[in-house]
């Protein structure tokens, strides 16, 4: 699932508790936002992420949160979509604030296989800022995960990428010998606070070897 707060922690709760998803990306919550959106779960999910403005709860997160009766968490981790990734806060190529990916090793405990899991949000402003965050996150992918290496733990990407699929962000992450495409419905997803959603702006991406049912909120 990859679902956006920016509308209200009330929606986004009714999603979550109506869908039940395993894993969850979020774009743009506030650490009291997530805090109530964990609180309002009931104990469910667990969250993992930081704040882009400090490295630790300020500024907006690109968390994610699993469900603790069905993933543990092996291990997990945050950077910035930046020339210093490992650098809190670092923004480079124009982009107009800090923009962070966090990926986590996920551990399915009923059949014991394991994958990854990479959630981000992509600049609203530079258009090179959007291209070069996605050349780095494939390359974190191959990295972290092993993939297109061998691994056989398969890597999933979520998140707002402020680019449809015509431009060259999504273009990139499509034609990437990681092998990533997209799933789910072709609905628009930008909706700017309207009551009529706009083009499609949100994505999650899986393996073409892998079966998931992908939702949007």
């Amino acid at each position: 699932l990859s679902l956006s707060l920016s509308r209200s922690n009330s929606l986004s709760h009714l999603l979550v508790s109506s869908q039940v998803p395993d894993v969850i990306g979020l774009q743009e919550p506030l650490h009291h936002q997530l805090n109530d959106l964990l609180a309002d779960t009931t104990g469910q999910y667990a969250a993992l992420g930081v704040g882009r403005d400090d490295g630790v709860a300020a500024g907006e997160y690109s968390a994610i949160l699993y469900r603790t009766a069905a993933l543990s968490a092996i291990r997990s981790g945050t950077f910035w979509l930046s020339d210093r990734p490992a650098v809190p806060a670092s923004r480079a190529w124009g982009a107009a604030c800090p923009r962070v990916c966090t990926w986590a090793e996920l551990r399915h405990l009923q059949s014991g296989r394991h994958f990854y899991f990479f959630n981000t949000h992509l600049d609203h402003v530079s258009a090179d800022a959007r291209l070069r965050g996605a050349d780095l996150i494939l390359h974190k992918i191959v990295e972290i995960s092993g993939w297109s290496a061998g691994g056989v733990a398969p890597p999933f990407l979520t998140g707002d990428f402020n680019e449809t699929a015509r431009d060259p962000a999504i273009k990139h992450i499509l034609a990437s010998p990681v092998g990533l495409r997209a799933c789910g419905s072709d609905a628009g997803t930008f909706h700017g606070f309207a009551p009529r959603a706009g083009p499609r702006i949100d994505f999650v991406f899986a393996p073409a070897t892998a079966q998931a049912r992908c939702l949007y909120g």
